[in-house]
C-alpha cells in the first residue's frame, strides 16, 4: 500500500511542477515596470530648455516608472515655441509619455487647440510623435476639427507639424458657417 501512495505522491508532485513551469521566458515583465516609481497628485510639471518654458503638464495624478515613462490622469498641457509664444494647449483624460522615443499617447475627451492657426481638434485617441512631428489617430477613430467657421469630422486622421497639413483616410463630413450665420 505504501508503494501506491508514494507513486501517487510522485505523480501529483510532477504534475504540480510541470503545471507551474512556463515557456514564456522572454515575456516576463520586470516588477519595476509594473508599479510606478513615483506617484504625484495634483501636480504641475514644467520642462525648460535654455531657461525658457517649452512644455507644461498639469495632472490630477502623474505616475513615473523606472523606464522613464510617465502616465497622467486628467491632464492639461501647454507647449511653447522657440520664440517663447504659447503655441498649443489641450487636455485629455489619460496621457502616456514615452520620454525615450518622445511619443505622447492621448485618450478620452481629447481637446487640442493650436493658437497660431486658431484651430481646435477633438478626438478620443491620438498619438503625437515629437521627433517626426506627426499626429495620428486610429484608422476608425473619429476626429473633429473646427477652424474659421468650418467643422470637419472624419476617420483615419493624420497631421504634420512640419507642413501644417492634415488629412483623413476615411469618410469625412463637415459644415461651413458663412458670415450671415447660415450653414452651407
Amino acid at each position: 500500500m505504501k508503494k501506491k501512495h508514494t507513486e501517487a505522491g510522485i505523480v501529483i508532485l510532477f504534475a504540480l511542477m510541470t503545471g507551474s513551469c512556463t515557456l514564456h521566458y522572454g515575456e516576463q515583465q520586470r516588477t519595476e515596470d509594473k508599479y510606478p516609481e513615483l506617484t504625484f497628485s495634483n501636480v504641475t510639471v514644467t520642462r525648460y530648455e535654455d531657461a525658457s518654458e517649452t512644455m507644461q503638464i498639469k495632472a490630477a495624478v502623474l505616475e513615473q516608472y523606472k523606464n522613464q515613462s510617465l502616465y497622467a490622469r486628467e491632464a492639461k498641457f501647454k507647449i511653447w515655441n522657440e520664440d517663447k509664444e504659447l503655441e498649443t494647449e489641450g487636455s485629455c483624460t489619460l496621457l502616456g509619455i514615452d520620454t525615450e522615443n518622445e511619443i505622447y499617447s492621448m485618450f478620452n475627451s481629447i481637446r487640442v487647440k493650436t493658437l497660431k492657426q486658431d484651430m481646435e481638434l477633438y478626438a478620443e485617441n491620438l498619438m503625437w510623435n515629437a521627433k517626426t512631428e506627426q499626429l495620428i489617430s486610429g484608422k476608425n477613430d473619429l476626429v473633429s476639427i473646427k477652424q474659421d467657421g468650418v467643422s470637419i469630422s472624419g476617420t483615419g486622421f493624420s497631421a504634420s507639424g512640419i507642413s501644417k497639413n492634415f488629412s483623413f483616410t476615411g469618410a469625412v463630413t463637415g459644415t461651413v458657417q458663412n458670415d450671415e450665420g447660415g450653414e452651407k
